[in-house]
């Protein structure tokens, strides 16, 4: 059942912004509200009225979203991150979901889970992805991360042990949600799938860039706390293979965890420095073919 779909034009809108107030009812008692802002600029390219646009872009936007659970407070279009039409428009939102276009202030609430820095990464492989192969880098985050509840900058260094593991929690959801290759039975899973395509697109040269995501995964497995030990026969505990190895891998040291996330960061980083310097090697490829 499709769910009812009403427009409302906002007061505060302007010349040079069209404010748009979008309910999505149902199915079911389902009741959303956000709002879609269109620059006076973007409407000028398309030729066309704001308020003949925003049917199209609200069916788009909740279909692409989903009832399911609630929506971003708000989507911006303008021509940065629009299409030339607002056909081209809508075939971006079917190809790359809502999360280049939501409003820049959630954007900024979203830099609050991974840090500015490496939320520019993320948002350029996004493009790269777009650009070369009509898809984006990462599923969306909205399962994972919802974008009121930034109760942590992972900009900021943990003071404490707790807080270093929420931050791996984090970097392992993100690997979680990559979205290019397809994973085989024998080896299922979003980082096995894009190890697969990086294999067959990229020669392995991405191994490494893989491996540091590994790593995050390995580390990831002392979070919740009752994962942290393996259990011997003989009823001996022991910290698993998994963490021992990870850890040894980033150079952690026990009980400094603003090193211990130094080390984490800066190596998951350079993963998508080296990713995005391939992949924009691969798409400048493909074009010029």
């Amino acid at each position: 059942m499709e769910p009812t779909i009403r427009i409302t034009p906002n007061a505060q809108s302007s010349g040079d912004t069209h404010i748009f107030t979008v309910q999505a009812i149902g199915p079911g008692d389902t009741d959303y509200v956000f709002s879609v802002s269109l620059t006076g600029t973007v409407v000028a390219v398309w030729a066309l009225a704001p308020a003949e646009a925003m049917p199209e872009l609200a069916h788009w936007l909740v279909y692409s979203h989903g009832t399911s659970r609630a929506f971003p407070a708000a989507y911006w279009f303008d021509t940065f991150n629009s299409g030339g039409t607002l056909k081209d428009t809508v075939d971006l939102i079917a190809n790359l979901g809502e999360k280049p276009f939501l409003h820049p202030a959630i954007r900024g609430r979203y830099a609050g889970f991974v840090g500015d820095e490496t939320l520019g990464k993320l948002e350029r492989l996004d493009e790269l992805c777009a650009l070369g192969f009509q898809r984006p880098f990462l599923r969306s985050l909205d399962d994972a991360f919802e974008y009121t509840q930034a109760s942590s900058d992972l900009s900021l260094a943990p003071k404490d042990n707790a807080n270093f593991l929420y931050r791996v929690c984090v970097l392992s959801v993100i690997v979680d949600h990559l979205s290019l290759g397809k994973a085989t039975r024998e080896k299922p899973g979003t980082l096995n799938a894009f190890d697969i395509w990086q294999e067959q697109h990229l020669g392995s040269r991405l191994a490494d860039a893989v491996l540091v995501m590994r790593m995050v995964k390995r580390l990831r497995k002392q979070y919740p706390i009752h994962e942290h030990f393996a259990l011997a026969a003989d009823g001996v505990r022991s910290l698993r293979d998994d963490v021992v190895i990870a850890s040894n891998y980033f150079s952690l040291r026990q009980g400094e965890p603003e090193y211990n996330w130094h080390q984490v960061i800066t190596r998951f980083n350079g993963a998508l420095d080296q990713m995005i310097e391939e992949l924009e090697m691969l798409v400048e490829k493909e074009n010029a073919a």
